[in-house]
């Protein structure tokens, strides 16, 4: 009988505390621009409580600058912005047709000194629909956004974004 005591208290030792252990405390940092959150001309980041170099959000999608390389402050405010508009429209025409799922994505792109893309990669959540909107809805936007010229071939930026339907967002609350 004390082996299974113990053994129950062991196995309960391990169990997480609860949710709010899990994930820090989000903090909204909307109209906040990269000239804000980038210290020394984009030298040393000034990174959120969340560890992202800037945030944007709209009504289903929440974007994060993980990192950017050879991009000034202007030029990653620019991007993240561009993505979250385009973002936002694409998920509100896929959510009207009823086919916008709930997910996330990290988008990696990588540049070379006259703003071409050299290398793109996109992780996604499970899903096949997730998949679908992360591609349609992140992935093409970032290749049709007119990147600057800059110095050097080591350019590139990390996003990550996730996003769901503006009803879930309602019932969540």
């Amino acid at each position: 009988m004390p082996a299974r005591v113990l053994a129950g208290a062991v196995l309960l030792s391990g169990c997480a505390a609860g949710p709010a252990d899990l994930a820090p405390a989000s903090r909204d940092l909307r109209g906040q621009s990269a000239v804000d959150l980038l210290a020394d001309g984009g030298a040393a980041p000034n990174r959120t409580p969340e560890g992202y170099v800037y945030v944007t959000r709209r009504l289903h999608v929440s974007m994060g600058l993980a990192e950017a390389r050879g991009l000034g402050p202007t030029d990653t405010t620019r991007l993240v912005e561009f993505l979250a508009s385009e973002f936002e429209g694409c998920a509100k025409a896929l959510e009207e047709a009823g086919k916008l799922s709930s997910g996330a994505a990290r988008l990696v792109v990588l540049l070379d000194a006259s703003g071409r893309i050299t290398g793109l990669d996109v992780k996604v959540a499970p899903g096949g629909q997730v998949a679908a909107d992360a591609l349609q809805c992140l992935a093409a936007p970032a290749r049709a956004f007119p990147y600057p010229r800059g110095e050097g071939s080591r350019r590139g930026f990390a996003l990550e974004a996730s996003w769901e339907p503006a009803r879930g967002r309602a019932a969540a609350r």
